[in-house]
């Protein structure tokens, strides 16, 4: 008793020290993402747009703000009409991150891929023209990580291969990358999408951001899907009605790197409790998958190419996923 009881007085604690974080350090200047940082990227990534200023209790993004996001929908016809299911990071002119459960049928059968559409370049869901293959891009197939287990959502992750290249611009353009094994605790994430954003499954039109945490492992402890051997996931939260829910699995959580003032993609959303306000939520790790991800696109479009933040010869590694072995790269 004596122990939950401290478990669930840390917890409050941990709450309220989210909420001042948030309404202190939210990821709302002007100038982020916009100016070049300090150290450049080997080709254009993770800008931002500033131009204005579901994820529960997330507030609008500015018009066209991240321009690396995708929604995922199920358009007229298909096993769920002109629904936003999920959403997604485009990395490549041909390559999208989502999680595998979004390619997957609730029964975990896989979805075939003339049965959902990638949105991009969209800010407000009632602008999109369902009728335009513009705007309502195709997949050519899914890639579902080899070792995906829909029974325990492990390893929740696919790479959707797009038809036909997207054509970049202000508005559509890649996430950067990371370079290498990161563990983000006390770094300022922005989780994006068009999620619910409230109890009552009310959908936002406009693109929705919020602003998270990463939180120790034992946060998630209580989810029996949550691995505490293979560091493939982390443990976010956010404790100020903030979070995210059905609609955002897949999309982008974000890290504004201050050394390149570019947004990198090191986390996609996984699963949390019903409810989804005040209660963590597991992601998973993209820094764990970026050697399948890259090992994915030279084996399906090796012209293509994920961009990221340009290192010094030896500054970061890979180290070897068995060995459960993490970098902490400087801020």
């Amino acid at each position: 008793m004596a122990s939950l009881l401290t478990f669930y007085i840390s917890l409050w604690i941990l709450m309220i020290a989210n909420i001042i974080s948030y309404r202190l350090y939210a990821d709302d200047s002007t100038e982020y993402g916009v100016l070049p940082g300090k150290i450049a990227t080997n080709c254009s990534c993770g800008w931002a747009n500033k131009r204005t200023g579901r994820i529960i209790g997330g507030k609008d993004t500015g018009e066209h703000e991240y321009p690396a996001m995708v929604g995922v929908i199920a358009p007229t016809g298909s096993y769920i009409e002109n629904n936003l299911i999920c959403g997604g990071t485009l990395i490549t002119r041909r390559h999208i991150v989502t999680a595998a459960h979004c390619v997957h049928t609730t029964s975990g059968a896989p979805v075939k891929p003339e049965q959902l559409r990638f949105v991009l370049g969209v800010h407000r869901l009632s602008e999109i023209n369902y009728n335009d293959p513009e705007v309502m891009r195709k997949a050519e197939r899914f890639i579902t990580h080899p070792k995906y287990d829909k029974s325990i959502t492990s390893y929740d992750l696919a790479i959707v291969l797009l038809e036909k290249p997207v054509v970049y611009s202000d508005i559509i353009g890649p996430a950067c990358m990371p370079t290498g094994r990161m563990y983000p605790v006390g770094k300022k994430l922005a989780a994006i999408g068009w999620g619910f954003m409230d109890l009552k499954a009310t959908k936002p039109d406009a693109l929705q951001k919020v602003n998270i945490n990463v939180v120790p492992p034992n946060y998630c402890y209580g989810y029996e899907q949550f691995n505490k051997e293979e560091g493939f996931q982390y443990c976010t939260h956010q404790g100020d009605h903030s979070g995210q829910c059905v609609g955002d699995s897949g999309g982008p959580i974000l890290w504004r790197d201050p050394d390149t003032n570019r947004y990198t993609l090191v986390a996609a959303p996984s699963f949390s409790k019903a409810g989804c306000i005040f209660e963590p939520a597991v992601v998973s790790d993209i820094t764990y998958f970026i050697p399948w991800i890259q090992q994915v696109i030279s084996e399906t479009y090796p012209q293509e190419q994920t961009c990221s933040k340009v290192q010094e010869s030896g500054s970061w590694t890979f180290p070897d996923q068995d060995t459960g072995a993490v970098l902490f790269p400087d801020d």
